[in-house]
């Protein structure tokens, strides 16, 4: 099945995409991998009147180690967590788990636009900035 029709942004930095996804409220989905939204396009489970891809935003690839806490930018993928090209308090838990993810079979190339599971750690997302906080204390001795 295809999708429905909708309108397709791409945005160089975060404060365009937070205007775009401002502008159209509910009805503007975000998309880093497309991991997830893909598919529930084209099955229409979800119907966005606009999509705002924020694979253009350099900075939300960055990755740093501050005290017990990592930030992962919405854009830092699995396959760099499972490559360990990015900050890793959890002495190799994180990478270890990324290698082990089972991804959807129709998105099954080592796509380096897949996204880190949330459901791996507590978390906290500051979307302004587009980063994720990871307690290392989650992960053993951090």
């Amino acid at each position: 099945m295809k999708s429905a029709s909708f309108d397709y942004s791409r945005p160089h930095s975060v404060a365009e995409a937070c205007g775009l996804l401002a502008a159209g409220e509910e009805l503007a989905k975000p998309m880093a991998g497309g991991q997830s939204l893909g598919p529930m396009l084209n099955l229409r489970l979800a119907q966005p009147a606009a999509v705002i891809d924020l694979g253009a935003i350099e900075g939300l690839r960055e990755a740093r180690e501050e005290g017990d806490a990592v930030f992962l930018g919405a854009q830092v993928t699995h396959a760099a967590i499972e490559d360990r090209r990015v900050a890793d308090p959890s002495q190799g838990l994180m990478p270890s788990v990324a290698a082990n993810i089972r991804v959807d079979p129709s998105l099954n190339e080592r796509s380096q636009r897949r996204s880190f599971p949330s459901e791996m750690a507590e978390k906290t997302t500051a979307p302004a900035s587009g980063e994720s906080a990871i307690s290392c204390a989650r992960f053993g001795d951090g």
